[in-house]
């Protein structure tokens, strides 16, 4: 009994023919990765974000970013702050923004660090200044 073929095996060839054109994105982002800095009393636009070599470009939150509560991007690449932002749960969040043409997406990473505002207000009547410090602990003295 042999266990092995004498003659090799021969198989029929099919003719493989890839049709089709890869198109490769025009669309470039200004930056891979952006990190901003914010303040948490910031409201309104906080960076603008851009492509180039594309056409009829919209920006937009990827589905993935679950920070849309805190942020928004306008269809032409203005990253809003919106308010209640607050850097006493989170200092860093990271979202996904997707630039869209007509040809094709792409995506680009956005880091936005939130500074906390720890400086007291200082709340002017008529002529005299009135300093209020607010602690940690909410406490608030008032320095005439």
């Amino acid at each position: 009994m042999n266990l092995y073929r004498t003659q090799p095996l021969l198989l029929p060839v099919l003719p493989l023919l890839l049709s089709g054109i890869i198109v490769r994105c025009p669309l470039r982002w200004s930056q891979s990765n952006y990190v901003i800095q914010t303040n948490e009393a910031a409201t309104g636009t906080i960076a603008t974000l851009s492509t180039s070599g594309g056409q009829n470009v919209v920006y937009s939150l990827s589905a993935d970013s679950a920070v849309g509560e805190f942020f928004q991007v306008t269809n032409n690449g203005e990253l809003k702050a919106l308010p209640g932002l607050k850097a006493d749960t989170n200092t860093q969040y990271t979202l996904t923004v997707k630039a869209s043409s007509d040809e094709c997406e792409v995506r680009a990473r956005v880091t936005v660090a939130v500074l906390r505002n720890l400086q007291p207000p200082v709340i002017r009547t008529g002529n005299l200044p009135v300093h209020t410090i607010l602690s940690e602990s909410h406490t608030i003295v008032y320095n005439a």
